[in-house]
């Protein structure tokens, strides 16, 4: 079966999510403007859609898409395909989307083909070249190891592991090939000497400090050292001072940033 045909895309009626786009992106001609700031228009659009947590996870997997609420990571997912597919617009093609970035080779293949960690997000996108990580080249970045474990060490805070016996073995068979992954992080007191080499429409990967995990939350760069991210303590999408939020959240030790690519379906 395709990946179409283990996907759902709930588009929020009324109004109807996903008509609401394609007006916007007449009417605004996302489709003339360049691949970055394509994105940064379409997570602006979202501003003020509700905050939801944990609509990927159910039985069996599927390539779900909602566009009608976010977390952190479905808002980047969205945004960036929702780009690619400027100005041809299906629901078909938006999942299409979606698969080929949330997913291993694109394709549905049950839990674990689904990119858990940031830190497999960035090194298989990079690999492939459809994403650049640009921060490696900005100054004040620092050499990190980032930790993958967490998945492992608390395999109960995951639904999955009730239909899966073998649920922590797996997750420590995925962790280990993440293990030899290093990136440049930039701590928090270079991010505003790094604003000016960034651009609209970057991914932003913000590390953290807890234990077992390599990010704790992602965002769209907004322009002038903002961004614009699913908030769980706002409840929605905002646009925030980047360098305000850091300061908020003591378990930030950085980010790391990757220039998303178009590419084909």
């Amino acid at each position: 079966m395709g990946a179409a045909g283990f996907s759902a895309l709930v588009l929020g009626k009324p109004p109807d999510a996903f008509h609401e786009i394609e007006r916007a992106s007449r009417s605004l001609r996302w489709d003339r403007l360049a691949f970055g700031g394509r994105i940064h228009a379409i997570a602006g659009h979202f501003l003020g859609t509700p905050y939801v947590g944990n609509t990927l996870e159910g039985n069996p997997e599927r390539c779900r898409v909602f566009l009608d609420r976010f977390d952190c990571v479905t808002l980047v997912d969205c945004c960036w395909g929702l780009a690619r597919i400027c100005p041809n617009y299906s629901e078909a093609r938006l999942v299409k989307a979606v698969t080929q970035t949330r997913y291993r080779q694109g394709k549905v293949d049950g839990y674990w083909s689904r990119l858990h960690y940031t830190t497999d997000t960035l090194s298989n996108h990079s690999q492939a070249r459809r994403l650049e990580i640009v921060s490696e080249r900005f100054p004040g970045g620092v050499a990190w190891d980032p930790v993958t474990s967490y998945m492992g060490d608390h395999p109960s805070a995951y639904g999955a592991s009730k239909a899966d016996p073998g649920f922590q073995r797996h997750a420590r068979e995925m962790e280990a090939r993440l293990d030899p992954v290093r990136f440049k992080r930039i701590p928090k007191d270079h991010w505003v000497d790094c604003y000016p080499l960034m651009e609209p429409g970057d991914l932003l990967a913000l590390c953290t400090t807890k234990a077992g995990l390599d990010f704790s939350h992602v965002g769209i760069y907004a322009g002038d050292g903002a961004f614009i991210h699913a908030s769980s303590s706002q409840r929605q999408v905002v646009r925030q001072s980047l360098s305000a939020w850091g300061q908020s959240v003591g378990t930030c030790n950085g980010f790391v940033v990757s220039r998303l690519a178009d590419f084909p379906l």
